[in-house]
């Protein structure tokens, strides 16, 4: 589902870029893309109103009854379940393990080696959006107004320039250097 969402988004964000590359060299060009974006930031605003609590937060703040209710509702299931007690076994179990540490604790090198995993998450991410898809949809506007694309939906045209097969290759090379790096 989340892929699926994703990949409607990334359809969405195209197809009002490749729109408003013909429009010009007007405002509307990059302001209407930008606000477009608040519609469905809405739409997710009021839906989370009507969320109920999380179970962790809820047994976070001792309101250990309030957490089953939720589980209960969340599961459809009675509180005499099995799935439901054990389930809010595990999220206690989750709540206590997570006192234990801190913060700080994700800054030193310890036998578990959290500043090394921390690390090479900040990695992953920052090689993702150096080289993932950011660089094609934003540049996309540009290289349609350049002329290095052309609109044909037998062939995908953003597979055609140059600069998506240098992506593909230091995105392909990025992520060897992180797969070696989290053998250390």
């Amino acid at each position: 589902m989340d892929c699926e969402l994703e990949s409607s988004a990334i359809l969405v964000r195209g197809l009002l870029t490749f729109s408003s590359a013909w429009v010009g060299e007007k405002e509307v060009a990059w302001r209407f893309p930008l606000a477009f974006q608040i519609f469905f930031c809405l739409i997710i605003f009021g839906m989370i109103m009507n969320l109920p609590e999380s179970p962790r937060w809820l047994v976070m703040k001792g309101k250990e009854e309030e957490a089953l209710e939720v589980l209960e509702y969340v599961n459809d299931k009675t509180r005499d379940d099995p799935a439901i007690m054990t389930e809010f076994d595990d999220v206690k179990q989750t709540v206590i393990e997570m006192s234990k540490g801190s913060y700080r604790s994700l800054f030193e090198m310890t036998d578990y080696r959290e500043f090394q995993r921390v690390v090479l998450a900040y990695t992953n991410q920052m090689f993702q959006q150096i080289s993932g898809i950011n660089l094609i949809t934003v540049s996309a506007n540009d290289r349609i107004q350049d002329g290095a694309m052309t609109c044909n939906l037998l062939f995908p045209a953003v597979l055609r320039p140059n600069f998506v097969r240098w992506h593909w290759a230091w995105s392909e090379q990025l992520s060897k250097i992180v797969g070696c790096m989290q053998r250390y």
